[in-house]
């Protein structure tokens, strides 16, 4: 290989002496010099083969290997660090072994040297049908000028994603029991670091505690969570644990039908006057903190929706609305999505279990900030209505709402607990079963093993800032999952 090196050398300095010999005999003054230009200015992929594993017949996993169009993927060139990489990596699965390489060069004459494992130390003249290994690490390519000289080297990397982007990974559980015990009727809500857990204790009293979230950030993302010891918080007598919302940076609950507020920096309470006329308040819905409006949304003890005009301080009575019924002392979860049109609107949607199991979907109720009161969507169980399940919970993660709970029981379908998880595009209106990606681990008998599925209320759930996804059993055992790709380091700089 050596020998072909030296005899392009020795032919690349023949056309340098030939080009010196005609420009004499033309004339004695004039000279021509080659180029020492030596870079590399695209680079390009083609098709690779990718290890795949699919779901067969049965349901089984099945692995296969399909061919993958690669040659979308843009590969960046960076002429100062002489750096060739794919910012965006390929899937999960791709085979590097074998890759056809397109280049543009300021000759077209490369060599190349494979770095890693099985590196020979040779330079090899590259040719447009050899396939290079970048399995064994970067590949290190020059490109001769026609001056006769090599440019410095460039290194080729080759980027896989070694987790599959969509898919919702688990951690362990956290096993760290409650102060109190086991909790019925949880309610979760996040304000700032602290993880705030509202329950009812075995003996019938509500108690509230809190564990720190200790984020990792790197780039700004987090690469861990680690959930703090339960710290107990005394809380008024009469207090509803299904009524807590994050609003305004503090926690706002309802305790004997009054409003209440939690400051999250040192864990105390206090009783809200908030305006004039505030009415008997049954269930507390969502709060919005808009650049138009700050206002809390809420239930009236006899079901009539009101609206607390933080700006104005004043409350709005919205009356009742029959398609969205109350059910007194039921969890309800709401969250307040952006609208892309108007920033200076949210879109809010509730959810909540419907009594009447029978050929019936959940109770979903939506309204634009700027309507005259709420509507409900349509009840009556379908393929595309959200299933009626115990303890649902509602979130609104990865740009799309989210929804999943208890057992789920109707004439058209039966599912267990955290089997299956549901996903709407379209602010709630239609419903689908997420992807396989998007999913609770397959086998989840230590999500079954951790919620009582015999005691109401016996979990709570919440999405934080950093896209964890986070779930707290019965007994104070936690669980955290994200999508991949939520917690991928930025590339793009």
């Amino acid at each position: 290989m050596q020998m072909k090196i030296k005899f392009l050398l020795f032919i690349a300095g023949i056309l340098v002496m030939a080009g010196v010999m005609t420009s004499c005999l033309n004339n004695d003054d004039a000279e021509i010099s080659y180029s020492p230009e030596s870079s590399i200015y695209s680079f390009s992929l083609g098709t690779a083969w990718r290890n795949v594993v699919g779901v067969d017949s049965n349901g089984n996993d099945s692995a296969y290997v399909d061919s993958l169009d690669i040659s979308g993927y843009p590969f960046t060139i960076n002429q100062l660090t002489r750096v060739i990489e794919n910012k965006d990596s390929l899937p999960v699965g791709t085979q590097i072994d074998k890759l056809l390489v397109n280049i543009s060069s300021d000759t077209g004459y490369i060599v190349y040297k494979k770095s890693g494992s099985g590196s020979t130390g040779e330079d090899m003249i590259l040719a447009t049908t050899d396939s290079l290994d970048f399995s064994a690490g970067p590949i290190e390519m020059k490109v001769l000028s026609y001056a006769g000289t090599f440019g410095y080297p460039y290194t080729v990397k080759v980027n896989v994603h070694q987790q599959e982007p969509d898919s919702l990974q688990w951690s362990l559980p956290f096993e760290q029991p409650f102060v109190a015990g086991a909790l019925s009727r949880q309610k979760a809500v996040l304000a700032g670091d602290k993880l705030i857990v509202f329950g009812q204790t075995a003996g019938g009293d509500v108690t509230a505690e809190y564990a720190t979230l200790n984020y990792r950030l790197v780039n700004g993302v987090a690469t861990h969570a680690d959930p703090s010891a339960w710290q107990s918080v005394a809380l008024p007598a009469g207090t509803d644990s299904y009524s807590p919302i994050c609003w305004q940076g503090a926690v706002y609950f309802l305790a004997a039908h009054e409003l209440y507020r939690l400051d999250p920096a040192d864990m105390t309470y206090a009783l809200v006057a908030a305006g004039t006329g505030v009415p008997q308040l049954g269930q507390l819905l969502v709060g919005t903190e808009l650049a138009s409006s700050v206002c809390l949304y809420a239930r009236q003890e006899d079901g009539h929706f009101v609206t607390y005009d933080a700006s104005a301080g004043t409350w709005n009575d919205e009356g009742d609305v029959a398609d969205f019924p109350y059910v007194a002392g039921s969890r309800l979860a709401s969250v307040a999505l952006p609208v892309s049109h108007n920033s200076s609107l949210a879109r809010l949607v509730s959810l909540a279990e419907n009594p009447v199991s029978q050929d019936s979907a959940a109770i979903v109720g939506t309204r634009l900030t700027n309507d005259a009161t709420w509507r409900g969507l349509v009840a009556t169980a379908s393929a595309l209505s959200c299933p009626n399940m115990a303890d649902p919970t509602l979130l609104y993660y990865d740009g799309k709402l989210i929804a999943y709970g208890g057992k789920a029981v109707n004439n058209n379908y039966t599912h267990d607990a955290f089997v299956k998880l549901y996903v709407s595009e379209d602010n709630g209106l239609t419903w689908n079963v997420a992807d396989a990606g998007l999913s609770f681990p397959k086998d989840n008998a230590a999500f079954v093993h951790y919620y009582n599925k015999e005691m109401v209320g016996g979990y709570s759930s919440v999405a934080d800032d950093y896209h964890f996804i986070w779930i707290v059993w019965t007994d104070g055992t936690l669980s955290r999952g994200r999508i991949n790709r939520l917690g991928f380091q930025p590339k793009w700089n």
